[in-house]
């Protein structure tokens, strides 16, 4: 098994995330989480167009994304500067999920490994997105 680590490329850290719909149904949705030091974002790439999206467009209010995504075209969910969001650490993650508020009360869980089933591989992907998270917690603070 390999551990990815974040990649910093010219000062931004970037990592393969999920979003998570919320902590009971998470139906995950792949995507990019970027920090240059003073913007956050997440963005949806063709990985994403293969999940249930639904969830993702009510949130957002943008319409044929599972579609637009196959394409090939790149969704930003969201692109937020450090004075508009905060991040929060849920308890029951173990640090490997954050939880980024921005303005407005927006709310998006994002896993830094893959939320797995069963008990062994979900056991695993905490101890690689706690890895994970060490970094993204010292990036962004908390």
């Amino acid at each position: 098994m390999t551990i990815s680590s974040p990649t910093t490329t010219s000062n931004v850290l970037t990592e393969e995330a999920w979003a998570l719909q919320n902590k009971l149904n998470p139906f995950p949705v792949a995507g990019t989480l970027s920090w240059d030091g003073t913007t956050l974002r997440f963005t949806l790439a063709s990985l994403a167009g293969e999940a249930f999206v639904g969830w993702v467009e009510e949130r957002t209010k943008l319409r044929d994304l599972a579609a637009r995504l196959r394409t090939g075209e790149r969704i930003e969910v969201f692109s937020w500067t450090t004075d508009v969001f905060s991040v929060s650490w849920p308890a029951m993650y173990a640090g490997s999920t954050l939880e980024v508020k921005g303005p407005n009360a927006e709310k998006w869980l994002i896993a830094l490994d893959y939320p797995s089933g069963g008990s062994i591989s979900q056991t695993i992907s905490l101890f690689t997105g706690r890895k994970k998270g060490k970094i993204w917690k010292k990036a962004l603070g908390g």
